[in-house]
């Protein structure tokens, strides 16, 4: 019965039912706790599903209650270096960054690096994403020379294990843009966020919302660097796709207009 209402949960959520799926978890856990032990597996896997229903609704406080139950039991039965240690220390470090708790969401994340160094993985997906979600905590805190170290231990991950065209670099090119940017090395900057341009070019259509954030990042680099007439092509360009694939209010689309408005007047 646990397994059978865990499922129909995990269906809702995948729906965006986060209601109808939070309901059917509570069922489950209500079972679960009736007929198992406190330090059971089976209770972690529901606390650590509920809290991703709560993190996918944006309710973060709740999120971080039910993200710590299984936390609590894994820390008491696995190993130190178990992955699913590493799990739990990534949903809350991911949380932690949401409630803006940068010291407490670096902790989490060094957390993560630590088990996977131990376990000898040095090219697994998650340990990447480890480097750049440490990479965008830094960024966060304005330390943007320690962000840049991060995102490029991820840059040289993805060098080795995927392919030149794959979505990820678009992700990594535009943060190791971002900290160069920051860090005043400006044309070096622009030759990432143009790479990241390049890729989504090829794997994405032509209006997708990401090659309009990726404009829209790149004109401000073209205006410290003086190529004045790339800043508006750039601009108009992520308005234009903005219009076509996101709602009039979209921050996105907001953040393109004020932009274009504030390029103009510069003008």
């Amino acid at each position: 019965m646990v397994s059978c209402y865990n499922n129909i949960a995990l269906t809702y959520k995948n729906m965006d039912q986060h209601e109808k799926s939070l309901k059917h978890y509570e069922i489950a856990l209500e079972i679960a706790c009736a007929i198992l032990q406190a330090k059971h597996p089976e209770l972690a896997t529901l606390y650590n599903n509920m809290g991703s229903v709560y993190f996918s609704m944006n309710d973060f406080p709740k999120a971080l209650k039910f993200y710590k139950k299984p936390l609590e039991i894994r820390e008491k039965v696995l190993p130190k270096n178990h992955r699913d240690l590493a799990a739990s220390y990534n949903n809350l470090d991911l949380v932690h960054t949401e409630l803006n708790d940068l010291e407490s969401s670096r902790q989490y994340y060094l957390k993560v690096l630590n088990i996977y160094e131990e376990s000898n993985i040095t090219n697994h997906p998650n340990l990447t994403a480890s480097y750049n979600n440490l990479g965008y905590v830094h960024e966060k805190k304005g330390e943007h020379s320690k962000a840049n170290e991060y995102y490029e231990n991820a840059h040289k991950i993805y060098e080795a294990t995927l392919p030149p065209e794959h979505l990820r670099w678009a992700i990594i090119c535009d943060n190791v843009g971002t900290s160069l940017e920051n860090m005043g090395e400006h044309t070096k900057s622009l030759q990432f966020h143009e790479k990241a341009i390049t890729i989504r070019r090829k794997a994405l259509p032509l209006d997708h919302p990401d090659l309009a954030a990726s404009h829209n990042n790149i004109a401000k680099v073209y205006d410290t660097v003086g190529e004045h007439e790339k800043v508006m092509l750039a601009i108009n360009y992520a308005r234009e796709i903005g219009g076509k694939s996101l709602p009039p209010n979209h921050p996105h689309l907001t953040a393109c207009r004020e932009n274009q408005e504030y390029f103009r007047k510069k003008m």
